[in-house]
């Protein structure tokens, strides 16, 4: 069945596309005082995947952006670092360092539209994990080019694939695979990861197990 990606809608200062600011939000229970790491955050607010956390949840995190015409658009972001440059050449470890970011950050969105492998990789895994991660592959675009090789790293990192394909709402596109959601099972109990586990759906429905309808 195709539905209209109009017939949506986010749940209150959600911004995110595919809901990912709110399933992060849910599973960890809204809890305040988080941190996130949002890579490729592009507009501060719109479609945004970190301005949820931050501005209702009083999280504080990275942004990364590469395009030039966001720079100095961040100003009201108060709890946010923000980094305007190439996301592949970013030095995370010491980012991290200087913002004193815990060992295990609740949250990472990495939307780089190309380089996701790459970014991935940038990350310093060995002293950092990540609770709740989602990473675009456009595979409605692109097939398996970043799927597969961005499956086989997160894999590799230990995370669990929770959320597969998850479907973005496109005025030009119905039902399209877009991205990826993992979780970190060093953090979510099996039973939690088996309630949301999902394939090929909208984030709506994914949210729909977290409120128990």
């Amino acid at each position: 069945m195709k539905r209209s990606w109009s017939q949506f809608t986010n749940f209150p200062n959600c911004m995110s596309a595919s809901r990912l600011d709110e399933f992060g939000a849910r599973l960890l229970d809204f809890k305040k005082d988080g941190t996130f790491v949002d890579i490729g955050s592009a507009h501060p607010r719109e479609s945004n995947n970190s301005h949820f956390l931050e501005t209702q949840l009083g999280w504080r995190g990275l942004c990364v952006e590469l395009d030039k015409t966001h720079a100095g658009t961040y100003e009201d972001r108060k709890n946010c670092t923000f980094l305007n440059e190439d996301a592949t050449k970013v030095d995370y470890a010491k980012a991290f360092s200087e913002m004193n970011m815990p060992s295990s950050i609740d949250y990472l969105s990495i939307d780089v539209d190309g380089p996701y492998v790459e970014v991935a990789q940038a990350l310093p895994h060995d002293a950092y994990r990540f609770k709740v991660i989602g990473i675009e592959h456009d595979a409605y675009l692109h097939g398996d080019k970043y799927r597969v090789p961005e499956r086989e790293f997160f894999l590799s990192k230990g995370y669990v694939l929770a959320c597969a394909d998850i479907f973005v709402r496109h005025p030009e596109y119905d039902d399209c695979p877009y991205e990826d959601w993992y979780l970190d099972p060093q953090y979510f109990a099996s039973d939690v990861i088996e309630k949301v586990k999902s394939f090929s759906c909208y984030g709506d429905e994914i949210i729909a197990k977290l409120e128990g309808k």
